[in-house]
Formats: structure tokens, sequence, C-alpha cells
């Protein structure tokens, strides 16, 4: 499991506990466990930053996958109308904390697991 899933696991112990009160620790590890193993057999997650992330209200979403790297930007689009135009045309993709070469690697194949970062310019100043 990904330092990003324990992070998640350990930042939701709390508030998944005061759901379900009576759920012994073990009981929930186990549970939640099961749960981020079968949410990421599945699934790759996408995160959004800056104008991405205001542009689709979120900061991450779960995928299905596996899906070439060149049919991502598609499925993005069809989910959040506009989201090509408005902020995927200046954006740098990352797969694994990779940056991913869109021309040279558009049939790269994200699987199941990995981590999309779609990042937007950094402006200084």
């Amino acid at each position: 499991m990904s330092a990003r899933c324990l992070e998640l696991v350990h930042s939701n112990i709390f508030k998944i506990l005061q759901c379900k009160p009576d759920l012994q620790t073990n009981q929930y590890s186990n549970l939640l466990a099961g749960t981020l193993v079968t949410a990421m057999a599945d699934t790759f997650k996408v995160l959004y930053f800056a104008a991405a992330s205001t542009y689709t209200g979120k900061a991450e979403d779960s995928i299905p996958g596996p899906m070439p790297v060149s049919k991502l930007f598609a499925h993005l689009e069809d989910k959040y109308p506009g989201f090509r135009k408005k902020v995927l045309t200046s954006c740098a993709l990352s797969v694994n904390l990779d940056y991913v070469d869109l021309i040279e690697d558009g049939e790269m194949e994200i699987q199941n697991g990995d981590e999309v970062g779609i990042i937007p310019p950094v402006s200084s100043g």
C-alpha cells in the first residue's frame, strides 16, 4: 500500500469510528484495508491541482482502469465538459510521480492503483 493510501487510512480512522463506535479497531482495520484493496484493484487515482481542482470541484477522482494515457483526456472531457479546453490544453501529466510526454507516451497504459497528476502551469512572480 502506498504512503498516500496509508495517510488516508490514518486520517479517516477517527471519522469512521465516530460513525461506528461499536466497531473494534482491528475489525475496522481489516474492513478498511479490504475496501482500499478492492478500490485499488479496479481503479487508478487522478489528482487535480490548482485550476484543475477548481474546475472539477475536487482534489481527486477514482477512474476505472486500466486506460491508455491517450484516452484519459477524452474520459475527463466526458465527465467534466469543457475541461479539455479550459484546463488540459496547458497541463502537464504525471503517472506515479513521473512526468509523461503526451506525444511519445500517449499509448502508455495507466494501471489500476496508479496515481495520475493533472498539473497546470506554475507561474512565478
